[in-house]
C-alpha cells in the first residue's frame, strides 16, 4: 500500500511574486495541499482504520 499527501504547515497555495519576502511561511508556492491539522487527524485515523483491520 501507498499513499501521497501534499501537505503543509497551512493549507492552500500562494504566488510567488516579485517579492520573496511577501511570502506567507508555512504555505506552498506550488500546489494547493492540507494544513497541518488536517493532515494529523488524516494520519490518526487511516492509522485507527489499518489498525481494525
Amino acid at each position: 500500500m501507498g499513499a501521497m499527501l501534499e501537505s503543509n504547515l497551512l493549507p492552500g497555495n500562494q504566488k510567488l511574486g516579485d517579492d520573496p519576502g511577501s511570502l506567507q511561511r508555512g504555505v506552498s508556492i506550488t500546489d494547493s495541499c492540507i494544513g497541518w491539522e488536517e493532515t494529523e487527524q488524516l494520519i490518526r485515523s487511516t492509522h485507527q482504520q489499518l489498525a481494525n483491520c
